[in-house]
């Protein structure tokens, strides 16, 4: 009897939030509205809801707004307890995308509760779609020329390459010359030092880029006559 009025006594786990409808009411509102809160609101749940909505729709950037420019700083910090999950009925490879992962963890109960074992590292982002936020957030802000990216969570590097894939080791100015995604220059043109061709400004010329004997190559400029 004594252990039978233990057992109705001790505390039990309380359930998740149902965000539910929140998600729902997300996703049924239009692209611009969407937009526009998620450069206002001041509530953490309503953005985090807006990011995986219009993630999921394949939408990370409108104007001079994109996913992660007040949310990417988070990704990687534990914030949240993560304790054995109580279903195990979902994983990431079972979502379309990151985002859409990241819609259904927050319908069910996330960031702050994550039954279903989405958000190990309790940084409240499902699946990766932090490494997403971060993706997008360097883009949008490179490092300088020759500098390297902003270290990732799992301690890479990451960024966007000249060819516009995301790549954890993104170099965009290999030669070290100060300009990103530059073209090669034609190996027809290797040994071969072109005519001085004149432009319309007065006492210039233009010169074409060549290779010296020495095998460096000179970036074509404009010098005086």
């Amino acid at each position: 009897m004594l252990l039978l009025t233990m057992s109705a006594c001790a505390p039990s786990q309380a359930p998740p939030p149902n965000h539910a409808p929140l998600v729902l009411a997300y996703a049924e509102a239009d692209a611009e509205h969407l937009w526009s809160l998620q450069a206002t609101t001041s509530d953490p749940l309503q953005l985090m809801m807006i990011e995986a909505e219009l993630g999921s729709r394949g939408q990370f950037e409108s104007g001079e707004r994109y996913l992660g420019s007040r949310t990417s700083s988070a990704v990687g910090s534990s914030r949240y307890a993560r304790p054995t999950p109580t279903l195990n009925d979902k994983d990431c490879s079972d979502f379309a995308s990151t985002a859409s992962a990241q819609r259904f963890f927050l319908s069910a109960g996330g960031p702050t509760h994550d039954p279903h074992g989405l958000d190990r590292d309790g940084d409240g982002s499902a699946c990766e779609w932090g490494t997403t936020l971060r993706a997008i957030a360097t883009s949008r802000n490179p490092a300088p020329a020759g500098v390297a990216a902003l270290p990732l969570a799992n301690g890479i590097s990451g960024g966007i390459t000249c060819d516009g894939v995301y790549s954890a080791y993104a170099n965009r100015d290999r030669d070290g010359d100060g300009i990103e995604c530059e073209r090669p220059p034609s190996t027809a043109s290797i040994g071969v030092v072109p005519r001085y061709v004149p432009t319309y400004s007065v006492g210039r010329v233009h010169v074409r880029g060549y290779y010296r004997k020495d095998g460096t190559y000179v970036r074509s400029h404009t010098r005086r006559r």
